[in-house]
Parts: C-alpha cells; structure tokens; sequence
C-alpha cells in the first residue's frame, strides 16, 4: 500500500509538473487554463502539488523567459526539481 500511494503521488506531482510547463508555454489559452482548473479540482493534492510546483517553477527560472526556449528543456528542467 505504501508503495502505490508513493507511486500516485509521484504520478501527480509529475502531471502537475507538466501542467506548470503547458500553461507556462501558452498561458492565454484558455482551453488549457479550464482543463488545468477542472484536474486540480478533481483532488485536493492535485491544487496543492500544482501550486507547489508553481512555486518551484517561478523561483527556478527567470521573470521573462528567452523567446524561443524549447519544450523540452523546459519539461526536463522541471523534471529535475521533480526528482530532488
């Protein structure tokens, strides 16, 4: 049992690591902005590692990120805060 609820809670962190990188790629996209709402809404540790990982994101990168920036770097960016 403790084995799978680590393995649920390191799948939601890592889903909403990947929200943080999406709505960070098109934030007026308001499509993506309503699904980001209804996950986080589904369970009370969705809103809560999302806005962890919020958090985490915007200490680790600049105000203004460099036009450009690829997808994957920034995923494997936040990845890398995932893990530690």
């Amino acid at each position: 049992m403790i084995e799978a609820e680590a393995a649920d809670w390191t799948r939601i962190r890592e889903e909403a690591a990947s929200w943080v990188v999406t709505l960070g790629e098109s934030p007026a996209d308001e499509a993506l902005q309503q699904a980001c709402a209804a996950w986080g809404a589904r369970d009370g540790r969705h809103a809560r590692l999302l806005d962890e990982m919020r958090r985490m994101w915007s200490a680790m990168t600049p105000q203004t990120p460099l036009p450009g920036r690829p997808r994957r770097a920034s995923r494997a960016m936040l990845q890398l805060v995932v893990l530690v």
